[in-house]
């Protein structure tokens, strides 16, 4: 398991937690995935710590008393070059799968991962659509029930597999 906190307190309570429940399989990266590698200005709460979000993604996504906070970014395209390749990938990434989505192109393309992706807003259900039809993904409900367009209603959370 590769896990992604870009937040320095939430990486410490993670490495914390995993130390106290002995759990060795994890990977714990202080960084956000998206669209390449360098930093990114994040909106970020301590008093809502779950809903930090980067600063242009899912304009109309508010983050209550947030303030900008500088994260490292990493593009998974470029972290599997060094790292093992992930057949699973679980996304909540609060508004910003699009960037995820531009920074693994060969990820998507070639490895092939299924997805289980969090959505938050309209912004990014746009994002998740053109990119399921781009890498020729189908899409579920968690009940497996297949979503014929992610548009269309509101489907959150969703399973996208490699057709």
């Amino acid at each position: 398991v590769v896990a992604f906190e870009p937040i320095t307190e939430l990486n410490h309570d993670f490495a914390a937690n995993m130390t106290l429940n002995q759990v060795g399989n994890v990977t714990l990266v202080q960084a956000a995935v998206s669209q390449s590698e360098g930093e990114m200005l994040m909106e970020y709460s301590p008093e809502h710590s779950t809903q930090g979000k980067f600063q242009t993604a899912e304009p109309g996504l508010k983050v209550s008393g947030a303030h900008p906070l500088k994260v490292r970014t990493v593009a998974l395209d470029n972290y599997v070059e060094t790292e093992k390749v992930p057949d699973f990938m679980k996304i909540d990434v609060e508004g910003a799968a699009g960037f995820v989505f531009s920074g693994a192109r060969k990820v998507l393309s070639q490895m092939r991962p299924t997805l289980f992706v969090e959505l938050h807003g309209p912004e990014e259900q746009a994002s998740m659509d053109k990119a399921v039809q781009e890498y020729g993904y189908k899409v579920y409900d968690t009940e497996g029930t297949p979503i014929e367009s992610i548009v269309r209603g509101w489907h959150s959370p969703i399973i996208c597999r490699p057709e």
